[in-house]
This record gives C-alpha cells, structure tokens and sequence, in this order.
C-alpha cells in the first residue's frame, strides 16, 4: 500500500513510518527536519499549492496528516500560521485525498474540548479555549466536509 505521512519527522511520525515501512511503501513528508526512515518528501504546509502537487504526483491509498503547529502558545501569538498549517492545509490535504480517493487520517486533539469535564467521547460537544483547539477543530471539519472516506484520531499529550 502506498502511504503518505506529514509531519513525519515529529514524535509519533517517525516511529508510525518505521513501523509503516515493515509491509508498505511509505512516503515521509517534512518540512525543515528531513525524517529518517521512509521515502522524504519536502512538503511546506505554508505552501497549498506544493500540498496539491505532492499528492497528485505520489498517489497514495491512504495519507496520515500528522503535520501541524503545536505550539499552544506559539498558536496564539501566530494565529495566521496557525490557521493556515492547521486548518487550510488540512482542507487541501482532504480536497487532494477526495480526487484520487484516498483514505485520510487526521491526527487531531483533545484540545477541541474546554476540559471541563474529561474522559470525552467522540461525540461531544466540542469548545476549544485556545487557538490551536480552534484551528484543529477547523481542520477537523475540513475532513468532514471535503473528503468522504476519512478518520478523525484526537490525541491527549503524546510523549516518548
């Protein structure tokens, strides 16, 4: 199967490839750290349009997006990266996907929720304090809307 994984060179994207690459074809996309294991491929998430380009040339099956700005703080004081890595490049990523029929997953966060109540399920209410839950929660919406074979993963503090 051929794979497409962003933010490849992070903490789950580096070890998910390495063991992706036990019985698939695995396309690594980074932006500034080139990752280790994997076919690298250079994709700016600022740029849409080499988003679009990346995968029409690779045609992947399935596209893991696990790129995006982490940075709570660095997500309030750089609300337009933040929008545009987070949330409109997700949209692109699951336009591009929806094209060529790919199976998108979108590696999003329990910060979509207020943390009042915790031990949340995937169906409740959402209401993100900061802008990094907002522009993730766009960015989950974005799959939603734009792409028809999708999965949504909110993730809680993952460490190595």
């Amino acid at each position: 199967m051929k794979i497409l994984v962003t933010g490849s060179a992070g903490l789950i994207g580096r070890q998910l490839v390495k063991d992706l690459l036990e019985s698939d074809e695995v396309f690594s996309c980074y932006n500034k750290s080139k990752p280790e294991h994997g076919t690298s491929v250079k994709m700016d998430l600022l740029n849409h349009e080499t988003i679009s380009n990346v995968v029409s040339e690779k045609k992947p099956e399935v596209v893991i997006h696990l790129g995006a700005m982490t940075g709570v703080d660095l997500c309030e004081t750089e609300q337009g990266n933040a929008f545009t890595i987070n949330s409109q490049a997700t949209e692109i990523l699951a336009k591009e996907c929806s094209k060529i029929n790919a199976f998108i997953v979108y590696v999003s966060t329990d910060y979509v929720f207020d943390g009042n109540t915790g031990m949340y399920k995937e169906n409740d209410t959402t209401n993100p304090l900061g802008f990094y839950g907002k522009s993730k929660l766009l960015g989950e919406k974005s799959i939603q809307n734009f792409s028809s074979n999708w999965c949504i993963a909110r993730t809680s503090t993952p460490f190595g």
